[in-house]
């Protein structure tokens, strides 16, 4: 099998699981493989934004410590293969399609007996089979959408459960009745394990936060939640701040990045990693798509916000960037509140360029421009990526501006391969 057809076969296995598959295909499948995933040590993180970088922040600190570490983590960026690695390089193609060739035969031998699994299960036990196979001594797990029946949730036990901010995403996917934010909290805190140990990042609703602690209670599980950081310093080159009386810098830029990074540091110390690594590991992780400088004459800054509640952290570190006009380009995929996610931005940018992903999951660019329209925003539409792109930055250019471009990861990675 070559690696583009096992790409391919991957991408064509359902693309919908939860209630319809729950964990049954999974469970079933790790079982034929021997149940590697009970024969690792795991920080399991979930949340609305920023687990990947908590991913990021963690797994590198584990490296620096010296323990061989796995990490799992969705959607990637630019390869398919981000997505499972191993002390920060990815797992290789002929790795990949070989594992692929021998879960497909397991597949199809479930499939007879009326047992089916989503593209996300399959990828899963895949990571769990190279990971024990690999030896890895510890693995930094990503949960992919909710919680409670997330692939990654057939692990039954981990050394620490992190739970990032929770926040309005993955409604429909997740088949909710009711969009409240308690709701999708409790699909989420299904990480939680009997007796485990947890993090709750500190920025919750106060609601989700009595849930969490009363949903560990229950379960018997200890938690923490991190102090607030204190002598805190952002620029377009990193963050600087002090935490339980140490001083931390990260790569990753951003207010939104040192809650991210508090609740890295409270997860590895409850797991008896040295202050001193952490400190390397934060300073040393990277994750592509998160404010980042791609461009620096015009700049432009790459960001992979997708949902109301990251725009409003983009817009909230926007006073970090001198430059006195500011341009957005924006691409967005149809699940989400794109309503709700422009007004977050509205009136923020000096002006808004709409334009469409190749990826066909984009809603149309005109779609977008009727509802700023409807609210009044400055903007102009473009549906051709590499057009707006060269537009927005051609102005910029010229007057001094900077060129925000977010909506989606999707979006992220063809603007990095268009710009790269």
């Amino acid at each position: 099998m070559r690696y583009e057809e096992a790409l391919l076969y991957v991408k064509n296995l359902p693309n919908c699981g939860f209630r319809r598959y729950g964990l049954n295909g999974i469970r079933a499948i790790l079982e034929i493989l021997g149940n590697p995933q009970e024969k690792l040590r795991y920080i399991h993180i979930a949340g609305t934004n920023g687990k990947g970088s908590v991913a990021s922040f963690c797994a590198k600190s584990l490296e620096v410590s010296g323990f061989k570490t796995g990490l799992y983590i969705s959607p990637y960026v630019l390869n398919f293969r981000e997505r499972i690695q191993i002390n920060g390089s990815f797992i290789k193609k002929a790795e990949l399609c070989f594992l692929v060739e021998e879960l497909k035969i397991c597949v199809e031998n479930l499939n007879k007996k009326g047992i089916f699994l989503t593209g996300f299960d399959f990828i899963t036990a895949l990571a769990f089979k190279y990971f024990f196979e690999n030896r890895c001594e510890f693995v930094v797990l990503e949960v992919g959408m909710g919680g409670a029946l997330d692939s990654t949730n057939v692990i039954s036990r981990s050394d620490v459960a992190v739970i990032n901010h929770i926040d309005y995403d993955h409604v429909k996917e997740l088949s909710l009745n009711s969009c409240s934010v308690l709701d999708i909290a409790k699909e989420k805190a299904g990480i939680i394990k009997e007796n485990g140990t947890c993090v709750f990042s500190r920025n919750q609703y106060k609601d989700v936060m009595d849930f969490f602690k009363r949903e560990a209670k229950r379960k018997g599980a200890s938690f923490s939640v991190p102090e607030k950081a204190t002598e805190v310093f952002c620029s377009c080159s990193g963050n600087s701040f002090k935490f339980k009386g140490n001083f931390f810098t990260t790569k990753l830029f951003g207010l939104h990045q040192i809650e991210n990074a508090i609740s890295s540091i409270e997860a590895l110390l409850k797991i008896g990693i040295k202050i001193e690594y952490i400190k390397k590991g934060l300073k040393e992780a990277y994750i592509p798509a998160r404010m980042e400088i791609i461009n620096k004459s015009p700049m432009v800054v790459l960001d992979g916000a997708h949902n109301e509640d990251a725009f409003i952290c983009l817009k909230n570190n926007l006073k970090f960037f001198s430059n006195n006009l500011k341009i957005a380009v924006i691409s967005i995929i149809k699940t989400k509140d794109y309503r709700k996610m422009l007004e977050a931005i509205d009136g923020v940018f000096d002006f808004v360029v709409f334009t469409k992903m190749k990826d066909e999951r984009g809603v149309e660019s005109a779609v977008l421009g009727e509802i700023a329209k409807e609210i009044d925003m400055k903007f102009f539409v473009e549906g051709n990526l590499e057009k707006a792109l060269l537009f927005s930055m051609d102005f910029a250019k010229k007057n001094n501006a900077t060129v925000f471009v977010f909506g989606s990861l999707y979006f992220a990675s063809e603007v990095l391969k268009f710009l790269g």
